[in-house]
């Protein structure tokens, strides 16, 4: 009797850490009932909200992986993790709370390299692991004989993230979170090569591969949590989608993106509809324009979610600009001092140097007014400082948008999930991935269904909209309309918006250190799905 009582308390205690582990997946808004005040919860609302390097801090698997490396060093970093991982996850085989504890970390491992990489703002590597111990590990982080990106941050975190989850089978209380963010790892490893690499591709089909068929054919096998939730079904459905397109599997990518849908029950389709596209353009022709409809369940708990979102979106805002005016100010003043110290006697060449510093302001054709391809954001709300500012079309016969005929056009009240915009900015990606250099058809098509995605976003008050998607939106945008004459003007300067975004950042110092950590929180809620680029991607573009 009392051994059935143990087996029954390690099952409980098992599926509860199942449980527990599937809230890494659940978007920002309110916990499940059943466990929300669990004391345990603490350091998955610390990866939650951003507090990465506080998790490694006071995790005792990352410092002894750290404090191992750094005893034997060089050669052999890789050997010590290995075997510091592999002594631990053994004291935890019994253990669901401590195997939980391990995915945390490796969890926090990931989304830390994926804030140093991917959505920023950038923190000092010292606060987190030694120079020499990154240095090798980055130089471990090489597959192939394929070198990875020289700006490539973070490299000790996902090296050992890797390690952790590579070790699934020693994790069974919450094996399919694991697989999860193994393949997710696989992902992030891959986005620092320039061409696709075999192990990291045999990693990620082997857990894509296995967490599908327990989607499709035994859904009890899966938390509770996630297989209630229609939203993470058809998550994981975009993000298998993705890595299946990564390595040209585009038939399986597109099958994916459908079952995303019919998760959610959402529609998109591609037709074409009676419109102007230019500003003389006098008698309606057929234009080629995207539909989507959501189900109103999945936009009901949207809009629950938004509020959370919404809160923390102006939380931030306000914390914001105070900062960057502090450090502009602070720029300002050690720029004139130099400028001062620099200088000993003012011959007049002072005066011309301002003069020569100050740019002509460029005029349109056919008039005196200064050009507006910078966006005015004297009137936005604050919450739009969270976002890449989106240029504004300055041609000179293309409309900005499709005018519609009145009869045909969509109404306006109708909302798109966040789902069936990723699943048409992913549409895009993919189309445009495997269309051939110079097919115009094609290219109208991907923009097509990229600045449907753009067209369809929320405001950035209500707090529905996705920095992520938003974010890989423009970028994708910018690209692809940079050959074309008319629209090139345009993409150049979103691009440059881009890269000032990211130059301006602040950083992650210990006065800013809360705003860092939500921020990071904030930008990585979507980022697995829609094909985010890389910081290294964006500056070489």
């Amino acid at each position: 009797r009392l051994l059935r009582f143990r087996a029954r308390a390690r099952q409980e205690m098992s599926q509860a850490a199942a449980e527990r582990s599937a809230l890494l997946h659940v978007p920002l808004s309110g916990l499940p009932p059943r466990v929300e005040g669990d004391k345990a919860l603490g350091d998955i609302l610390d990866v939650r909200e951003g507090r990465y390097v506080d998790i490694l801090r006071k995790s005792g698997l990352y410092q002894g992986v750290l404090e191992q490396c750094a005893k034997h060093g060089g050669d052999g970093v890789a050997a010590a993790m290995d075997g510091q991982v592999t002594e631990y996850l053994k004291t935890k085989s019994t253990d669901p709370e401590g195997q939980l504890s391990a995915l945390v970390t490796a969890v926090a491992c990931a989304k830390l390299f994926a804030q140093l990489n991917f959505t920023g703002p950038s923190i000092d590597a010292s606060s987190f692991v030694d120079a020499s111990v990154e240095k090798e590990a980055k130089s471990l982080l090489v597959l192939s004989g394929e070198d990875i990106a020289p700006s490539t941050q973070g490299a000790f975190p996902l090296l050992l993230s890797r390690c952790i989850l590579g070790k699934g089978q020693m994790l069974p209380s919450v094996s399919f979170c694991a697989t999860w963010w193994s393949a997710r790892v696989a992902w992030l490893h891959q986005s620092v090569f320039n061409t696709n690499i075999q192990p990291l591709r045999e990693v990620a089909m082997t857990a894509w591969a296995s967490l599908l068929t327990k989607l499709k054919e035994s859904p009890k096998s899966i938390p509770e949590t996630i297989n209630n939730s229609s939203e993470l079904k058809a998550g994981l459905c975009i993000e298998a989608a993705q890595c299946f397109s990564a390595y040209y599997d585009h038939l399986k990518a597109t099958s994916l993106l459908q079952d995303a849908l019919g998760y959610t029950k959402g529609e998109v389709k591609v037709t074409g509809l009676l419109g102007k596209r230019t500003k003389y353009q006098e008698k309606s022709l057929a234009q080629l324009v995207v539909q989507c409809s959501s189900d109103k369940a999945l936009l009901e708990n949207h809009r629950k979610e938004s509020q959370v979102r919404k809160q923390l979106a102006a939380k931030l805002a306000k914390a914001i600009p105070s900062t960057e005016k502090k450090a502009t100010a602070e720029k300002e003043g050690q720029a004139e001092k130099k400028q001062e110290k620099s200088d000993g006697h003012d011959d007049g060449t002072q005066e011309k140097k301002k003069a020569a510093a100050i740019p002509s302001v460029p005029k349109e054709k056919g008039g005196d007014t200064p050009d507006k391809s910078a966006p005015d954001t004297s009137d936005t709300c604050p919450e739009d400082r969270l976002y890449v500012s989106e240029v504004a079309l300055q041609s000179e016969y293309i409309l900005e948008n499709i005018n519609l005929d009145e009869k045909q056009q969509q109404d306006p009240s109708s909302q798109v999930s966040l789902i069936e915009r990723c699943v048409v900015l992913l549409m895009a990606v993919f189309k445009k991935k495997i269309s051939m250099s110079g097919d115009a058809i094609s290219s109208e098509e991907c923009l097509a269904l990229v600045r449907h995605v753009l067209n369809t976003n929320p405001s950035a008050e209500s707090g529905a909209k996705s920095w992520a998607v938003t974010m890989s939106a423009l970028f994708y945008r910018s690209m692809w309309e940079a050959p074309d004459s008319e629209l090139s003007a345009r993409a150049l300067g979103q691009l440059e918006e881009i890269k000032n975004y990211f130059v301006q950042e602040m950083k992650a110092t210990e006065e800013v250190k809360e705003i860092s950590q939500g921020l990071s929180a904030f930008r990585s809620l979507d980022m697995f799905w829609c094909f985010l680029p890389c910081m290294f991607e964006v500056r070489m573009a």
